[in-house]
């Protein structure tokens, strides 16, 4: 359980993506904007997730790992219906979509190796959450490069 608490405050921590400079026209700046409301929303559950987790019975956690998932879905969603034209913005907007799609498959993962009480599952989905994170930090700074 200590191993879950650990992946999930890596979710927490890489879920950001920074608040951006002015220094590119208004355009660029309203849709990287647009896009780190949604960001920031995410990361704002998966702060909420990593501090209930710890403080919660496993059987709860359980249950918050698929209510995460099921949110991670709906941020996905929600940046992808975001009215983006600029076709760099465009190609983030599809990664992060994805990114918290897997997440919310690496949760959904996570849930039910607990279940299962399976070690080795448990394990594999914690390497996935950290692989994710790993990625998560990448994307986070080549967007965070383009829209400042």
């Amino acid at each position: 359980m200590h191993k879950l608490i650990t992946q999930i405050g890596l979710l927490a921590t890489t879920g950001s993506i920074a608040l951006l400079s002015t220094s590119c026209g208004a355009t660029k700046i309203i849709q990287c904007n647009s896009v780190v409301k949604v960001t920031k929303d995410a990361e704002v559950l998966a702060n909420e997730f990593a501090t209930a987790a710890k403080t919660t019975n496993p059987k709860q956690v359980n249950q918050l790992l698929v209510d995460t998932s099921e949110k991670m879905r709906k941020y996905s969603k929600e940046i992808q219906d975001l009215p983006i034209q600029d076709e760099t913005i465009k190609g983030f907007q599809s990664r992060i979509a994805t990114s918290y799609i897997n997440y919310g498959k690496a949760l959904d993962g996570m849930s039910s190796a607990i279940t299962a009480k399976n070690e080795a599952r448990v394990d594999q989905a914690a390497s996935d959450l950290q692989a994710l994170a790993t990625k998560e930090k990448t994307l986070t700074a080549e967007f965070d490069n383009y829209c400042k």
